[in-house]
């Protein structure tokens, strides 16, 4: 429909005003429930978040949120994503610590439905091990790091971008520990993976 086609070209001012009238006309027609409106409410979050209307897009993700575990259940993969969308935007608005707690229930979300061996749970993993490096507990960090390059090694293989951005992170855990050396050796192993798997040019 013309609001997606908005959204693909990024004329996002145009896309949140169209999305605002098909979430109307959805609701209306279809209840809060049907899959259509959860998606144009996802729809508008990202419509929102990109014009940084953070605090509007927290409320539609929040939405997101509530509408789809009464729809699917309080543990399913798509609450799981829900959260981890969730997590982003508070890392926007530079609430670390709600970013990690959102991080780790999309996590345990993810276990809870039987999804622990996903990629997308490895994602959320590696922001809850994110959020606790920026908030200075290294040694959860590291912890958490290489729970999520496990997962990613067991689903990718071992050498892909997910695994050279966890070895980024573990090289800046061990700079911050005070251990250079494991740093440098880190961040140099994190920078030839990103050389052979994406190219010199990235």
């Amino acid at each position: 429909n013309l609001a997606y086609v908005l959204l693909q070209q990024g004329q996002m001012a145009e896309a949140e005003r169209h999305y605002r009238a098909v979430l109307d006309e959805r609701l209306r027609l279809q209840g809060h429930l049907h899959f259509d409106v959860r998606t144009a409410v996802r729809n508008l979050r990202i419509a929102l978040r990109t014009q940084k209307k953070f605090a509007d897009a927290l409320a539609y993700t929040r939405l997101d949120i509530d509408l789809t575990r009464k729809a699917t259940g309080a543990f399913s993969v798509d609450v799981a994503q829900a959260l981890t969308r969730l997590g982003l935007l508070y890392g926007d608005l530079g609430e670390q610590s709600e970013a990690e707690s959102a991080f780790r229930e999309s996590a345990e979300t993810f276990v809870a439905a039987s999804a622990y061996e996903s990629v997308d749970s490895a994602l959320a993993l590696f922001y809850v091990a994110r959020q606790q490096l920026r908030q200075g507990c290294l040694e959860a960090a590291e912890r958490t790091y290489h729970e999520s390059m496990t997962l990613y090694r067991q689903l990718l293989g071992n050498e892909n971008s997910d695994v050279a951005d966890i070895l980024y992170g573990l090289g800046m855990v061990k700079q911050k520990s005070g251990q250079r050396s494991a740093a440098e050796k880190l961040l140099l192993e994190a920078l030839t993976m990103r050389r052979r798997v994406l190219g010199d040019s990235h």
